[in-house]
């Protein structure tokens, strides 16, 4: 009997690619297929060589209905692996309108009543993990969108004396609320005053379905798309510094914690982060970079350059970095979930 994985996505399948490669590891029959609509899923499902899976896994509230009916026909588990907060995120989203707002009350619901057929619940965080405990606290399985052990670097032993530019990444979605706008702006003002004689340049992994609102593109600034993950996990070591400014304004970005973070110290590279949020209190537990109070403050952003600037202490965040990765990693981190699949597919 097999496992499979049902993706929203093939172009973000950084998740995914650690799911199947751990699912490889312990000799566990799987297979993964991008969601493409509801007959068709009906369809396959009438290919009786296709429903020979024991268990499977949806990880979007669209998809859980999906998930269910495959459950009545089949007989299969269940399993629902929960990463976003798409409620608050409709919820809060500045601008929002009343079809947004039914839009969010809607999933709610629909989630609210199908959770009972679900057999496992995969929290990301420890916040999911605390709200999906409140309805079956025996069934939430918590797994941290740590880093494989294979992805973690060695630590950088610093900026040396006479470097001309500091190479700057961002991994992941981009839109405004996550502060690309600002960072990008940061940059072009920071090369304009050449504080400190080092030009700074950002390259950008993600996709800008609208771009009507970023600035105009430089050569410092460069959109690179999306990119397959152990490959943008590869070119992590060319950088030397990750950023991400979220915006403070919404509930959603307080308590989920971005898999670029723990991406970015997997690399060994610092990091300059929004301190809103447990994203902000994760990388001071790890000591592994920056927390900007404001992320509107170009001054803070100087600052956070600066102190990384300074003799050694690059190379005390990139080893702090590295440290972190080892003692918080997506193997280990997953034995209940590899577990349970055991017990379910043999």
């Amino acid at each position: 009997m097999r496992f499979l994985l049902l993706t929203h996505s093939v172009g973000d399948l950084r998740t995914f690619h650690k799911k199947m490669w751990l699912l490889d590891k312990y000799n566990i029959n799987s297979f993964w297929l991008k969601y493409d609509g509801l007959w068709s899923f009906i369809k396959k499902l009438c290919n009786p060589s296709f429903r020979d899976f024991r268990v499977l896994e949806v990880s979007d509230p669209k998809e859980l209905k999906i998930g269910v009916l495959a459950k009545i026909l089949t007989g299969c588990k269940l399993y629902y692996d929960v990463r976003e907060d798409w409620f608050n995120y409709f919820y809060e989203l500045p601008g929002r309108s009343p079809r947004s707002l039914l839009k969010a009350s809607y999933m709610w619901l629909q989630e609210l009543m199908l959770l009972p057929f679900v057999d496992k619940i995969i929290a990301c965080d420890e916040w999911i993990r605390k709200r999906y405990s409140r309805y079956f606290p025996r069934r939430v399985i918590l797994q941290r969108a740590y880093p494989l052990k294979k992805h973690i670097h060695r630590p950088k032993k610093g900026i040396t004396k006479g470097k001309k530019t500091l190479n700057l990444v961002y991994i992941g979605g981009v839109t405004k609320y996550r502060g690309i706008g600002l960072l990008i702006g940061y940059v072009l003002r920071w090369n304009r005053e050449l504080k400190n004689s080092i030009e700074l340049t950002l390259d950008i992994y993600g996709r800008a379905d609208r771009r009507d609102w970023l600035p105009i593109e430089h050569e410092e600034i460069r959109f690179l798309g999306r990119f397959p993950y152990p490959k943008v996990m590869s070119l992590l070591g060319k950088y030397d510094v990750g950023v991400l400014l979220w915006s403070p304004i919404l509930k959603k970005f307080s308590h989920n914690i971005p898999i670029k973070l723990y991406d970015y110290m997997a690399g060994g590279l610092p990091v300059i982060i929004s301190q809103h949020g447990a994203a902000g209190l994760e990388l001071c537990r790890a000591d592994a970079g920056i927390a900007i109070k404001d992320p509107y403050d170009y001054l803070s952003f100087v600052a956070a350059i600066e102190t990384m600037l300074k003799p050694g202490e690059y190379g005390v965040m990139s080893k702090a970095a590295i440290r972190w990765s080892w003692e918080h990693n997506f193997d280990e981190d997953s034995k209940d979930y590899i577990d349970a699949i055991r017990k379910e597919v043999g």
